[in-house]
């Protein structure tokens, strides 16, 4: 039973993992885009 929880715990973290990473990608990958449209935004005010 004991080493049944283990299982569960290390399979869902391996799954975070995956699953978190593109997640984590794809925000830093949004947020930079938003301040390069501010960016934009910007040059074209001055």
């Amino acid at each position: 039973m004991r080493f049944f929880r283990f299982f569960v715990i290390a399979w869902g973290s391996l799954l975070g993992m995956i699953f978190v990473k593109p997640i984590l990608a794809f925000c830093k990958w949004e947020s930079k885009r938003e301040e390069e449209r501010e960016l934009k935004k910007n040059k074209e005010i001055i």
